[in-house]
């Protein structure tokens, strides 16, 4: 057993196991052909199986360098064990008073007075967008968490993008949840101040690994404080939540499906959703809405279980499915059975032929009538 699982195992998760992939939660394993973790990953330490291959990729612990570049870049969160957690960095600013610099290594060494509110990372490309942002919510009120990255176009192009793309989903999540003047702010360092070859995610300190304190190490285990975190689909996710002043809007502010209008309830979705956020059944009795008889079947979503994937519209046969965020806080409650959203309301259709239920793509009369219909028609030709 690798020292930082046993370490995971002996303090409650303090620090993680290593690189682990979520079989059942990958979604090659439902027909996508993602490769995320796979491309960024700087050491080769993910591997693809045969090009026809629907398993999850392989991990090769002897190759990972714990940079934590492909548990950011996952979009269905299969991937664990691997980088800064989120609850560390969260913990650095719960710490700080209004200020704190989350510095990519290849920035170089920190700067003179800057230790003490500077968390060293191995890319920022690494840091979920949802941990940068939990990171914002536990500093003070109108306090500034700044992005500090070296000359990106020294790295690799696949972290140049992901850069790119966590900052702008940080601070437009940021802008959604905050109303205490917090700001995302991203700095860059010259070239002149950087020593080395260009800069490639490497392992983080120890420092940038947990953010924890020998005694905190050693007492987390036992505090309750330390140790309870709320229910999440995943470790971001639950900080998030955590940091929060109202954690029951937060999933309804994350990308999550918004309409179906149109759907055929044919269970695609549902069947390659990989947190099971989406379901399929009967509205209670009340629910079905004025007018609507006993059209009752639902198409619903649990914004909580949901992380923004998108496999759902990718295989949605119908193409109806749409992928938002941003409910208005006066209307949350609208559309919302328990804690989830309907975003299609209907009957299952059925063959106007032999009155079974219609499959995906089926349209008014069923492939099997089709084709009968077809071959009757082609003997009656002849």
């Amino acid at each position: 057993m690798r020292l930082l699982g046993l370490l995971g195992n002996l303090f409650g998760g303090v620090v993680e196991p290593g690189l682990l992939v979520q079989a059942d939660r990958c979604l090659r394993a439902n027909g996508s052909d993602c490769r995320e973790c796979v491309s960024i990953c700087p050491a080769e330490a993910l591997l693809l199986g045969p090009a026809d291959s629907t398993e999850a990729p392989m991990s090769v612990l002897s190759q990972c360098t714990d940079c934590g570049l492909c548990a950011a870049v996952c979009p269905s969160g299969a991937i664990t064990g691997v980088g800064v957690p989120a609850r560390a960095l969260t913990r650095h600013g719960e710490r700080q008073s209004s200020e704190l610099n989350i510095v990519c290594a290849p920035a170089g060494p920190q700067k003179d007075g800057e230790h003490d509110q500077a968390f060293t990372v191995s890319c920022l490309a690494a840091v979920h967008p949802e941990t940068v942002v939990a990171t914002s919510l536990a500093l003070q009120p109108k306090s500034t968490l700044t992005l500090t990255r070296a000359e990106c176009s020294r790295c690799p192009s696949a972290q140049q993008a992901r850069v790119e793309a966590m900052v702008q989903q940080s601070t437009d999540l940021l802008e959604r949840l905050d109303d205490n003047d917090r700001r995302i702010v991203v700095k860059s360092r010259s070239p002149e101040s950087i020593d080395g070859p260009p800069g490639v995610a490497t392992r983080p300190t120890e420092t940038g690994r947990r953010g924890w304190s020998r005694r905190e190490l050693f007492t987390a285990g036992t505090s309750s404080d330390r140790t309870a975190l709320i229910p999440a689909v995943t470790a971001a996710r639950g900080e998030l939540l955590r940091h929060s002043a109202d954690p029951s809007s937060v999933p309804l502010q994350l990308t999550h499906p918004i309409d179906a209008e149109g759907c055929t309830f044919c269970h695609a979705c549902t069947v390659v959703c990989p947190t099971q956020a989406l379901r399929i059944g009967r509205l209670p009795a009340g629910d079905a809405g004025p007018g609507e008889g006993t059209a009752r079947l639902a198409l619903a979503v649990d914004p909580a279980q949901c992380v923004g994937c998108g496999r759902c519209s990718q295989v949605c046969v119908e193409e109806v499915l749409t992928l938002g965020f941003g409910l208005d806080p006066a209307a949350a409650g609208q559309g919302r059975v328990g804690g989830l959203v309907v975003i299609a309301r209907g009957a299952r259709c059925a063959c106007q032929t032999c009155q079974q239920p219609l499959g995906p793509g089926e349209q008014g009369v069923c492939r099997r009538c089709e084709s009968t219909r077809t071959l009757v028609a082609d003997v009656l030709a002849q």
